[in-house]
């Protein structure tokens, strides 16, 4: 396998392929957006690396919702679209988590007040349809949880997280910021401003439209013996939180001073959950491992699983590398932190406490774009 992490600045975007399969290679495709920057620039980025491969994507991962994750797959699409190269039986499979029951409604507050804040209407689904019509019909979206498998470049993959179910306070809470999400946007509406309304209400449509349409794997949940709620979630005390700190300077435009700090106190915790649960995916046979943006006691919660190996070939770092690996972090021939000029000031936290690998911990920030192999055994730069 061939992986390429493209340097998109303070973002995610890389590419996995087997060049070694000639012309009748696929190529699979995890996150591409930027944190604070241009989302067109970085999905250019991403198309430049490609090339003519983009013809060839025929996998398309989202770690989980920050935009910095998934805002330049918007603009990647029309580049895909633009190829007008449709080989028959050639679909897309596009794959998300599947959020626990009492958090499925959390990508729709997700997207709605990211939609907001940065006054750039963005459906929960928009994301899918985009790559639908562009692909001529062909994308097959499908949401994974912990123990879901798939195939992509030939090769077995499975998900070691999120996890199935949430219990416990956690589950309380998240029912709770939606309310108050959904009691702000009914205060909005009241004043004359109906765009979160609007945005909550054409999201949680077209999420159950997408839910419908596409495949999951909770109907085998059933069936599943283990089904206790994941009690192991951690989120800090309510007082801990700070705001937002995303986006553009000019956040939240035309919305009550009153209002925007509420809104702004939302999104944080809201976006720390989405981290929590993101996608956790590896090659079944190591070769590969990327973390998405799983931090804190998700992190600990999934090594206490005890289903990781003990090392990998190549590893993406948990959130852009910028925390400290806890006791039990698997090592790696090499590791890779995707990160700009903002995560690269915290790098030093993950590099510093990551043992065990042998070529060491790498950023984007520092090399640039960074293309290997999990053949090689030497250093590859």
């Amino acid at each position: 396998m061939q992986i390429e992490v493209v340097d998109v600045g303070d973002g995610a975007c890389s590419i996995i392929s087997c060049p070694d399969h000639g012309d009748s290679q696929s190529i699979t495709l995890i996150d591409c957006g930027v944190r604070r920057g241009s989302a067109l620039a970085a999905a250019q980025t991403a198309s430049d690396q490609l090339g003519r491969r983009l013809a060839d994507v025929s996998t398309v991962i989202i770690s989980h919702f920050d935009a910095d994750h998934w805002r330049g797959l918007l603009h990647l699409a029309d580049a895909y679209g633009s190829t007008h190269v449709y080989p028959a039986g050639h679909a897309i499979q596009f794959l998300y988590p599947a959020l626990p029951p009492r958090a499925q409604r959390l990508p729709v507050g997700v997207f709605a007040l990211i939609s907001l804040r940065d006054n750039e209407p963005v459906s929960v689904v928009e994301l899918v349809n985009r790559w639908n019509v562009a692909s001529g019909g062909r994308v097959r979206p499908r949401a994974l949880h912990s123990g879901s498998r798939f195939v992509a470049n030939d090769h077995e993959w499975v998900v070691r997280w999120p996890p199935r179910n949430l219990g416990g306070d956690l589950a309380t809470r998240i029912q709770v910021w939606l309310a108050d999400l959904d009691e702000i946007a009914h205060e909005m509406a009241q004043d004359g401003d109906p765009r979160l309304q609007d945005n909550l209400s054409q999201g949680y449509a077209a999420w159950v439209e997408l839910v419908a349409g596409g495949e999951s794997d909770r109907a085998a949940d059933r069936d599943d013996p283990v089904q206790d709620p994941f009690d192991v979630i951690e989120m800090p005390p309510e007082e801990e939180f700070g705001d937002d700190q995303s986006g553009s300077g000019d956040q939240y435009r035309g919305v009550k001073p009153e209002l925007k700090r509420k809104l702004r106190r939302l999104a944080a915790r809201m976006s720390l959950l989405d981290n929590l649960l993101s996608l956790v995916v590896e090659e079944v046979h190591g070769e590969f491992i990327g973390f998405g943006d799983i931090e804190g006691s998700a992190l600990k919660a999934l090594l206490a699983e005890g289903t990781l190996r003990r090392s990998y070939r190549v590893m993406l770092a948990p959130h852009h590398g910028t925390h400290e690996t806890p006791a039990g972090f698997p090592a790696a021939a090499l590791c890779i932190s995707q990160n700009g000029y903002t995560h690269q000031g915290n790098f030093w936290k993950h590099r510093d406490t990551h043992t065990g690998s042998i070529w060491g911990c790498e950023s984007t920030s520092a090399r640039g774009t960074i293309t290997c192999s999990t053949t090689e055994s030497f250093w590859p730069f």
